[in-house]
């Protein structure tokens, strides 16, 4: 059976909105109003529906830039136009950061972000106010920050926002920051045209992914390359990850139950671990009938703790923590029956995804990299972006 003909679930679950009152809502309005050098950031499980739509708006009445995490559901879609959603802080933040004045008032939505960079940049500046703004009511700030919590339905405090406020224009400092996002990605795009590596491989899926595709990232290494390597852009996507303290557990069942819930594109993104981790999750796709690609970086083992200072201690670094296996992922591919491909240069695999959205079967595209020259390169890239920016600062 496909996905379209399964019996709708015995319980059906749906709660109302909470909503600000209105003398919270003119507070809110009256500290924009008085600190022009705002930022918004919108965080992982931020609302979806209006919610981006809504936060946009806010963005261009306040003239707030948006720091959007890739899984917050603002980065990628047609509400981006004519708002400054910032994409490249996980590039440019990292280390000291540039030297610009940090803003008075930042406006949280959803849980903490993704990126190391974007979180140390916020433990280390020093607002006079700090406002996360979620219906749960849930703590999302492991730093300790936030100065007011405001437990409302999101997607109507910004509308009502929006519509309280003088829309005013960038100041000074975001346009600034926005300028240094423009010169960031050009210098991305220009330093990943260089040798390939799995970094380049999630910039490639996400720009040749069509509009509406669901697209999975596991966690570890292929997340943060979302984050990293995730250009903002008017096409609609939909990314989804697992983040927890057991985030490589589930990865493939997580995608597959996502694509049994749509008829969209699916895509999922992942490390051989975390592959290897629920393999058998793979059954799902003859179960329920569906179309997936799954684009497996298989660099043997833990590649991201390349980047922990552990990695100089050998042994044992290697044993414990890359945890080598030396699999190849072919016959999984045709234990379920998936189309498989191997790649290790960037044409071959540009062909391979192309090949696999196009027609009914589902795919298994193995990139076999080598993880400390993949974080090596990772390096080089960085540095030559930094490089860039600082010619134009």
């Amino acid at each position: 059976a496909s996905s379209r003909d399964l019996p709708a679930p015995f319980t059906r679950v749906s709660r109302g909105a909470m909503t600000a009152t209105a003398a919270q809502l003119d507070e809110l309005a009256e500290m924009i109003d008085a600190e022009p050098r705002g930022l918004i950031v919108c965080g992982p499980r931020c609302p979806g529906d209006d919610f981006p739509a809504a936060v946009a708006a806010l963005s261009r009445a306040s003239g707030y830039p948006i720091f959007a995490d890739p899984l917050s559901g603002v980065r990628f879609g047609a509400h981006l136009a004519e708002t400054a959603v910032i994409g490249g802080y996980d590039t440019f933040l990292m280390g000291a950061g540039p030297d610009w004045q940090s803003p008075d008032l930042v406006i949280r939505f959803g849980h903490v972000p993704t990126s190391k960079s974007l979180n140390d940049y916020l433990d280390r500046i020093r607002p006079r106010h700090r406002v996360h703004i979620n219906q749960e009511g849930a703590w999302a700030d492991d730093t300790h920050r936030v100065s007011y919590l405001l437990q409302a339905d999101p997607t109507s405090v910004c509308t009502e926002l929006a519509d309280r406020l003088q829309p005013r224009g960038l100041a000074e400092w975001a346009a600034e920051l926005q300028a240094r996002e423009t010169a960031c990605w050009q210098a991305m795009e220009a330093a990943l045209g260089g040798d390939y590596f799995d970094g380049a491989v999630m910039a490639d899926v996400i720009v040749n992914s069509p509009a509406g595709t669901r697209l999975f990232a596991g966690n570890s290494l292929s997340v943060r390359h979302l984050d990293q390597f995730g250009r903002p852009s008017l096409k609609r996507l939909h990314p989804f990850a697992n983040r927890g303290a057991s985030g490589i557990d589930g990865n493939i069942s997580t995608a597959l139950g996502i694509g049994a819930a749509s008829s969209a594109p699916l895509v999922a993104v992942m490390g051989d671990i975390t592959f290897y981790h629920d393999m058998n999750g793979l059954l799902a796709i003859k179960q329920l009938g569906l179309k997936v690609t799954i684009v497996l970086l298989n660099n043997d083992g833990g590649g991201i703790f390349h980047r922990l200072p552990v990695a100089r201690i050998e042994p044992p670094f290697t044993e414990l923590f890359i945890t080598p296996h030396g699999m190849e992922f072919g016959p999984a591919a045709q234990l379920y029956g998936l189309q498989y491909v191997r790649v290790e240069n960037r044409a071959d695999f540009q062909t391979a995804f192309a090949a696999s959205l196009d027609g009914p079967a589902s795919w298994l595209i193995e990139v076999k990299r080598d993880g400390v020259q993949d974080h090596a390169r990772r390096q080089e890239l960085l540095a030559a972006v930094a490089k860039a920016l600082k010619s134009k600062d």
